[in-house]
């Protein structure tokens, strides 16, 4: 038998209980695949992902419970508390996928907003989640610039 090309996303009947109503087009991993399924950093990464997206999930719906209990409270998205949950979401992109910046993560934050299923996504989190974290997201960018400007 053949041995199968390393998967860069979760399986289609795990992609529901993993990510929920979000979903790869299936095209898009037929795509990277032919392109740079021969890399051995491709297969490396792929396998590492495979067997991390649980834990990926895991951590952002730890994140958006979180933020959605600061924004229950009151507090605003400029708050130190709901800054503090976007720094983290910012880093676990950090950690799960590649370096960003804040402005980077901005665009990301835009994309959140803009992308009918991402929106969807956290808003079953909680009602108005997604643009207060877009909100939290550039307050912290905006912190990280002018710590960096007292630097």
């Amino acid at each position: 038998m053949a041995e199968q090309a390393p998967r860069i996303v979760p399986l289609p009947d795990q992609q529901e209980e993993l990510l929920g109503e979000v979903v790869f087009p299936g095209e898009w991993e037929t795509q990277i695949t032919e392109q740079f399924g021969h890399a051995p950093e491709f297969a490396k990464s792929a396998h590492r992902i495979a067997e991390d997206w649980r834990q990926i999930m895991e951590d952002e719906q730890s994140i958006c419970t979180r933020l959605a209990a600061v924004m229950a409270n009151g507090e605003p998205p400029e708050s130190d508390a709901a800054m503090d949950l976007a720094e983290e979401h910012c880093n676990g992109l950090r950690r799960w996928f590649f370096d960003r910046t804040p402005e980077l993560h901005v665009a990301f934050a835009q994309m959140f907003d803009a992308d009918e299923q991402m929106r969807a996504s956290f808003e079953r989190v909680a009602d108005g989640l997604t643009g207060y974290l877009r909100r939290a997201i550039v307050a912290n960018a905006d912190r990280s610039e002018e710590s960096a400007e007292g630097d």
